[in-house]
This record gives structure tokens, sequence and C-alpha cells, in this order.
């Protein structure tokens, strides 16, 4: 037997008949894209609105007093230790610090461990 004298089409070829059927399912799947992109735009608000109000902003500056954290020794050890001054900053978020005495400190401490010392 030859290739020829097969009968069964292949499965690659789309029927000519089902052209209209498709043209719909086409014009459903751009309803259903559309209702996708609106669903998702509306879930970006939602979870902009909830996240941006928890956002600190870090005011910190070169020449602010602050205290930096500290593992608390037991259940009445102090949780903060200061003050200190920021010399510099390096990356975003981390800072250079010295005692009050002008020595700097072996290594830069980022944001989230620092906190405003009100004198």
């Amino acid at each position: 037997m030859i290739p020829t004298e097969l009968k069964g089409g292949s499965l690659r070829v789309v029927d000519p008949g089902n052209e209209d059927e498709r043209n719909t399912s086409m014009d459903l799947s751009k309803e259903t894209r559309l209702q996708a992109v609106t669903n998702l735009t509306k879930y970006q608000d939602q979870t902009k609105a909830w996240y941006e109000p928890k956002i600190k902003v870090n005011n910190l500056k070169p020449g602010h007093l602050v205290l930096r954290s500290v593992i608390a020794l037991g259940k009445l050890g102090n949780k903060w230790e200061g003050p200190y001054i920021i010399l510099r900053s390096g990356r975003p978020g981390s800072f250079k610090l010295a005692n009050l005495e002008a020595k700097e400190l072996n290594h830069a401490w980022h944001a989230e461990h620092l906190q405003h010392y009100y004198a």
C-alpha cells in the first residue's frame, strides 16, 4: 500500500465547514479576554489600596540621631540601643552609624533596624 491510497486525512487539516463555529468561539474568547483584563485591573487596584497604607516612609538622613535594635536579653532587656548619629547612606535603606564620640561602627545598618531618637 502506498500513501496515496490511504483514505484517512491528516489530523492537522481543519475542517472548512467549521468556520462559523470558529468565528463565534473567537468572538467569545475576545469577550473573555476583555473580562479577564477588567478583573485583573480591579484586583491590582484592590491590592494597591490594601498595601500602600502599610508602607512606612523612611525619613532618616545623615546627621539624625537614631536608636538601633538589639536582641533583648531576657524579658526585661532593652530592645533599643543608642543614640547613634547617621554618618552617611550607602545602598538604599542602609546607613553607616557612629556613636556620640564620633567613633564609626563596623558595619552598616538597615533602616528597619533603626528608629528616630527624639532628644
